[in-house]
């Protein structure tokens, strides 16, 4: 007699397998979950030195990637701000400035403080990137707030905070 290796399997009956165990932790979902969750917990207690080693592994491996794949996440950071600066019009609504190294997304109705609280959690280092998380979120949905956000240079933004007006003299005309 001999047996086929899985690897020479027919791909219907691959298919018709992943289908079958599909269905079976489908039904026994809750129970699988509850077994994993039992071993993972008995292991933990019984090894609590292998687990710690692992997750000393695990965080310095974290740390190395993030360092050796800076350049990409900060690449991807720079190409979602201009995809999202562009669909919010991709000029200063006040000057026209188009330059995207000195464009910024305004609140109109000036409640960029509690946003940046609100995706940042309290920390000043992540409030303005999760912001920037949720807008490129919300604009892959092809939701566009610009009721409540508008594109403006630094400079035209920071006038307006510092003295409540623009020196332009456009902002006036926008609203806020």
């Amino acid at each position: 007699m001999t047996y086929k290796s899985v690897s020479v399997m027919p791909q219907e009956r691959r298919a018709n397998l992943r289908a079958r165990k599909k269905r079976y932790y489908q039904k026994h979902k809750e129970e699988i979950k509850a077994y994993q969750r039992d071993y993972h917990k008995k292991y933990y207690l019984e090894n609590p030195e292998k687990y710690a080693a692992y997750r000393e592994r695990a965080r310095v491996s974290k740390r190395v990637y993030q360092k050796e794949h800076k350049h990409l996440r900060k690449e991807y950071l720079r190409r979602m701000r201009k995809e999202l600066l562009a669909a919010y019009g991709g000029k200063c609504s006040c000057c026209g400035e188009e330059r995207y190294e000195f464009l910024v997304i305004d609140h109109i109705h000036g409640e960029g403080n509690i946003e940046r609280r609100k995706f940042g959690k309290g920390r000043s280092d992540v409030g303005s990137s999760g912001f920037l998380w949720f807008l490129v979120k919300e604009m892959k949905k092809g939701l566009l707030y610009k009721d409540k956000y508008r594109v403006l240079c630094y400079n035209c933004n920071n006038a307006f905070a510092i003295y409540g007006y623009c020196p332009h003299g456009n902002l006036s005309a926008i609203g806020r």
